[in-house]
């Protein structure tokens, strides 16, 4: 718990360093890092995949997925870069190097995850969106974090027990409490640190969905992690597993944040 708390306590100055002080374009970049490393971990380390050709092809169009949404690249880019790794895969797959059923966990590891995880990049693009980018992250982690001290305080019916045995249906309702209080948190800030006009009922509402979107995926990461038989998609993150393990809960809150600032505007100035 110590280590989990002081990777905290570094990693997020260093995140509100990247997202206030480096351009988008940097911030894009950093995205585009993170969805790369991701394919080595829901690929290489979980043994789904282990031809390192298929693998760097992840790679490539799950880091370019970020960087091709910030700078506003036409969709014919990314279809191009689909239809390189459908050669690659169906070409090793043709020459006995690639099982059939290995194709399609490439697919949705290089190309569901990385757009999921440029939401991020979307927010940002998005009118007054410096002031939500770091919204998601807070909605999931503090849903996490409810759904730990809820669950081990008063943690009795199992919610998931085959997928996730030490989940709880309380846990997940201190999930959905801490979610909404952390939105309205974030509000605050907004309003009396930054001068911003935040829409608060709709934000703290939101908060409770991406905190049920959250919760969802991590269960649907740690159904991948209970069938290849691991406990953490890999080491990088000090107390916490992998970039994965991390992101999981971050993916569908990003994009139910992007598609509701589509529907109203979340904050005005």
């Amino acid at each position: 718990m110590f280590t989990r708390i002081m990777t905290g306590v570094i990693g997020i100055p260093i995140i509100l360093c990247v997202v206030f002080l480096v351009p988008g374009w940097g911030f894009s970049s950093l995205i585009a890092i993170v969805c790369a490393l991701i394919q080595i971990e829901l690929l290489w380390n979980t043994r789904i995949l282990r031809k390192k050709t298929a693998v760097a092809a992840a790679c490539i169009l799950a880091a370019g997925i970020p960087l091709l949404c910030w700078f506003g690249a036409d969709a014919w880019i990314i279809v191009a870069g689909i239809l390189v790794l459908t050669v690659i895969l169906f070409g090793m797959a043709m020459s006995g190097n690639l099982r059939f059923d290995g194709i399609a966990p490439v697919y949705f590891s290089a190309l569901v995850v990385p757009i999921m995880l440029s939401s991020f990049v979307a927010i940002l693009k998005a009118e007054n969106g410096i002031y939500l980018v770091l919204y998601p992250m807070a909605a999931a982690w503090m849903s996490d974090t409810g759904g730990y001290f809820f669950g081990r305080w008063f943690g009795k019916r199992k919610l998931c027990p085959k997928i996730s045995p030490k989940k709880t249906v309380e846990g997940s309702v201190g999930g959905l409490v801490f979610s909404a209080a952390a939105s309205a948190v974030y509000c605050a800030v907004l309003r009396f640190g930054f001068g911003a006009e935040p829409r608060w009922a709709v934000i703290c509402v939101l908060g409770v969905v991406c905190s049920g979107a959250a919760q969802f995926g991590d269960l649907m990461f740690s159904f991948i992690k209970r069938e290849r038989g691991i406990k953490d998609y890999g080491k990088i993150i000090p107390g916490h597993g992998g970039l994965l393990d991390r992101c999981d809960s971050i993916m569908l809150a990003a994009a139910l944040v992007w598609i509701a600032t589509k529907i109203i505007p979340l904050v005005t100035v």
